[in-house]
């Protein structure tokens, strides 16, 4: 695993810590020797350890030196990882609900209520903004408390607070917020951004970034794009992470925008596939940017083989989905099944199996924020 550069402060020792704990698995490598009991086979143990859950795993770790070996192993973790289903997070008042992607057929039980942390109950609107590695970014209060949390270990910190916007402006502003990864400098980032006034013309706008490893919030000088265009995308979505950049789809506008997060700034719009009806960016699978597309009834998932190519857009599967109530497309899973909303339901589409799933939403109030998140396992 790659080590982090010890920053001077005493606090950033602490932080350092951390983020060793939490160090990202983006890019893994072959199996490494690890020293386990002389009387299990290692495929055993493996296999045994791959089918706990994440709280249980990591309790293991404390077991022996041996078990600890073989659960911080890059190859185990990545094999670990790729193997859990996503879950995806409905925003509620006091928590979050959310159901594993695999567990449809338990009905109204697949769902699980999840408590905030102490430090955040009491805040009004906490509402999460996007999720990677296994932590989870949240926002709340007046939107001037953001949050790191990681359900699986109870850790939760507030981050400090954001540049205050400007208020010299009586028409109000909306915001927008991505977490991510920033390869580079090793570092998680969060991005913030406002847009001010109207969203006719071209709008005053303001981008802050948050480093993890600096402790702090900047500004961005320049920006070079115009951000009111963002109100083209659909706020009660977290941007998508992918190839060290946050995209966001702007369906009015047939196009992806995205921000580099070790560059610190937006690219050209990333190219929609041609000769489709682009609906929204859709998630990663294999590293690879999806996008979600349609005609008419049918619901397709692109995926771009290289990263901003146009020509390497290829269609990963279609679906069609059932006439009547108008859908919403949320994400497709790391083995490429749909997941769309149907009015109060949420609909699971196999194209492999061709099979489709169906599961009510016990709440009401859980169609304000989605997110989707793993429980992510790290060295």
């Amino acid at each position: 695993m790659k080590t982090h550069k010890k920053p001077s402060s005493d606090l950033a020792a602490d932080k350092d810590k951390i983020l060793r704990k939490i160090q990202p698995t983006h890019h893994m490598k072959n199996p490494t020797a690890a020293v386990i009991p002389a009387s299990l086979p290692y495929d055993a143990i493996v296999s045994v350890l791959s089918r706990l859950p994440l709280k249980s795993l990591l309790r293991f770790r404390h077991a022996s030196n041996e078990l600890a070996s073989i659960i911080r192993d890059p190859w185990f973790v990545n094999q670990y990882n790729m193997s859990k289903p996503e879950k995806i997070c409905f925003q509620t008042l006091g928590g979050l609900l959310w159901v594993s992607t695999n567990q449809f057929s338990l009905g109204r039980d697949a769902f699980e209520l999840v408590e905030f942390p102490l430090t955040l109950r009491g805040l009004v609107c906490v509402c999460p903004v996007g999720s990677l590695d296994g932590l989870i970014c949240l926002v709340g209060g007046s939107l001037r408390n953001v949050f790191l949390w990681m359900p699986s270990t109870g850790y939760c910190t507030e981050l400090p607070e954001p540049i205050p916007l400007r208020d010299d402006r009586s028409d109000g502003y909306r915001l927008y917020h991505g977490f991510g990864y920033d390869p580079l400098h090793e570092d998680y980032k969060i991005v913030r951004i406002a847009v001010y006034g109207s969203t006719k013309g071209n709008p005053d706008s303001t981008v802050q970034v948050f480093s993890w490893r600096k402790n702090s919030w900047k500004a961005i000088e320049d920006v070079h794009y115009p951000c009111h265009q963002l109100t083209n995308s659909r706020n009660n979505l977290a941007p998508v992470f992918c190839s060290g950049a946050l995209h966001w789809g702007l369906q009015a506008l047939n196009k992806i925008v995205a921000f580099n997060l070790s560059e610190e700034r937006f690219f050209e719009p990333v190219p929609v596939p041609s000769g489709k009806a682009f609906l929204d960016v859709a998630g990663a699978v294999g590293g690879c940017l999806c996008v979600f597309c349609t005609d008419g009834a049918v619901l397709e998932v692109c995926v771009m083989k290289e990263y901003r190519a146009e020509a390497s857009w290829r269609t990963l599967s279609r679906v069609t989905i059932p006439v009547g109530r108008p859908f919403k497309p949320l994400f497709v899973t790391k083995s490429g099944k749909f997941m769309v909303t149907q009015g109060k339901e949420l609909v699971k589409f196999d194209p492999d199996e061709k099979t489709i799933e169906k599961l009510s939403i016990p709440y009401s109030s859980a169609h304000d924020k989605q997110i989707i998140h793993d429980d992510a396992l790290n060295c």
